[in-house]
């Protein structure tokens, strides 16, 4: 996509998840990424691929010549651009990766490539040129190997210099601990994790409870390790790729590493890793609490601050710095000052350091970002654990000396995807029964926490600010709206009720018929209203 004598278009790719992170891999060497739009408001200002993220409405102030659209919710986009935004037709294009199922004669092909692929690289260590490009033909067009950043050879390739480019064998760190005799700090016992389907107003209250395990704590301390910006993967000095949740001895055949910026393809049991992007730095020692989806509340929260109660076991955690990722929202970092003082490694994206001493603990279960189509049950992926959450809470709630008796309603800010959408109407009519509106987005984490410490009654459309509902009092009434497809919230309700918690939840509508985890609805406010009664609230409006 060029403007003509060389000169690529400035382009923008409206998407931040699946599509937009592959169209960014796959196509940038053709374009001038500019940057990334997106509708969430949590994501403004934060990097993708060193790209900034932009709120929509700042196209006013960029200078650009094409919008690719690369989105499942491409026909909502196109709209938002051309009648809300005035968008011209021409600047707007929607990407819409070929599905064509590759005939018998390319299928065969396609697996020789891959053989070839696989006795070339036997052994760990750098790709060759040669082997990078047979890799990325076959990788860019073949089913039969799960790619995270299929993309052009030409991009890649670096004439008369080495690549940054290794393949390495993917482990565990127990498997790798294993294998070259590091002894392990075993820093707790396996916790048993309920699962348990969430309380739905107008039925019958579950009863049965599935147990998910926990990941077994631990404390690894390694000795010259490589990391990088927003990734999760640790290249060990041996040529090793750690990934607990990558190399799970039961189901990380389906993990995916599409969002890792630092994985340009991967096998079940390898990944070749790029880094001739990545800036490098050199550092003593630190504490690994960057990675993958640390700049989300809902990984923050549950799945990397739990991991500083196993690191706190270690003899030497007060003397080391915690290495964090530097575009992290600021109410990230005050969460973590709740917890820790130790100094900080502020961790760029596209930066990656060369650790002399690494100390790394696991998330508390098995939780990806991203899978390839599977069968896994809901339950074995446990979002939470009821030991990590009380960790979290630490002594802010249960015994604050504060009034109970603020009605609070937290509204989604301009959310384009799992919108309540009468969620005007519901805050009216709330605000007619004494309840205040509040956005979390908006605040620190210490007034988040407050707020709920002072709450007798919340009303909440589902999402990941209901982690803060760990701060509340348990005897607080928590009434939750929900599309009717509740997907994964039984590993919110299993634990939140072991925590002494009883979070009813309101079932709506549809907007379009579309069973998807992201999907649009609309709740009746006098379903809301009738749900509120059952709790034991009396009804009047003031």
């Amino acid at each position: 996509m060029r403007r003509g004598f060389g000169i690529k278009m400035r382009t923008l790719i409206f998407g931040t998840g699946t599509g937009g992170v592959n169209y960014y891999k796959s196509c940038r060497d053709r374009h001038k990424v500019i940057g990334f739009l997106d509708n969430n408001p949590q994501k403004h200002g934060q990097l993708l691929f060193g790209k900034t993220i932009y709120s929509p409405e700042q196209l006013t102030d960029l200078s650009f010549d094409k919008i690719i659209i690369a989105s499942d919710y491409y026909q909502e986009i196109q709209k938002q651009l051309m009648d809300e935004l005035a968008i011209n037709e021409d600047k707007v294009t929607v990407y819409r990766p070929s599905q064509t199922k590759p005939s018998r004669l390319q299928f065969l092909r396609q697996r020789v490539k891959l053989l070839r692929f696989e006795l070339s690289c036997k052994r760990t260590g750098l790709v060759s040129d040669k082997t990078l490009r047979a890799l990325i033909e076959a990788v860019a067009t073949s089913k039969g190997t799960g790619s995270a950043a299929s993309e052009p050879a030409t991009h890649c390739l670096r004439i008369s210099s080495p690549a940054n480019t290794v393949t390495a064998s993917l482990r565990t760190m127990r498997d790798w601990a294993e294998k070259t005799g590091l002894t392990l700090l075993e820093a707790g016992e396996v916790e048993k994790i309920p699962f348990k389907a969430p309380h739905v107003w107008g039925r019958p209250a579950t009863t049965e409870t599935t147990i998910a395990l926990s990941n077994k704590p631990y404390v690894a301390d390694i000795a010259g390790a490589r990391i990088f910006g927003n990734s999760s993967i640790i290249l060990t000095s041996d040529g090793t790729a750690i990934s607990d949740t990558g190399a799970h001895p039961k189901f990380g055949r389906f993990v995916s590493f599409v969002y890792e910026p630092v994985v340009f393809a991967q096998q079940p049991d390898k990944v070749i890793l790029s880094f001739g992007n990545f800036e490098t730095r050199e550092i003593e020692a630190g504490i690994f609490l960057s990675g993958l989806v640390s700049n989300a509340f809902g990984h923050w929260l549950p799945e990397f601050l739990p991991k500083l109660q196993f690191l706190q076991q270690h003899p030497d955690f007060a003397n080391l710095p915690l290495i964090v990722d530097a575009d992290m929202p600021q109410s990230h970092f005050d969460h973590l000052r709740r917890l820790s003082d130790n100094p900080l490694i502020l961790l760029r994206t596209n930066e990656s350091l060369i650790c002399r001493r690494l100390l790394v603990a696991p998330s508390p279960a098995f939780l990806p970002t991203e899978f390839f189509a599977n069968d896994i049950p809901v339950s074995e992926m446990p979002g939470l654990s009821p030991r990590a959450m009380r960790f979290i809470r630490g002594n802010q709630s249960l015994y604050s000396k504060v009034r109970r008796e603020k009605r609070i309603f937290l509204a989604r800010k301009n959310m384009k995807w799992r919108r309540l959408l009468n969620e005007k109407e519901i805050e009216n009519a709330l605000s007619d029964i004494g309840f205040e509106t509040v956005f979390t987005e908006d605040m620190t984490a210490q007034e988040q926490i407050e707020i709920f410490q002072k709450a007798e009654w919340i009303v909440a459309p589902n999402g990941s600010a209901l982690l803060n509902f760990v701060f509340a009092d348990p005897s607080v009434k928590l009434l939750v709206l929900t599309q009717p497809n509740l997907h994964n919230w039984g590993t919110f309700q299993g634990p939140m009720e072991t925590l002494g918690y009883s979070p009813l939840w309101v079932s709506g509508d549809y907007a379009h018929a579309e069973d998807q985890k992201h999907s649009h609805y609309q709740v009746p406010v006098e379903r809301v209203f009738e749900a509120l009664s059952f709790l034991g609230m009396n009804v009047v409006k003031n």
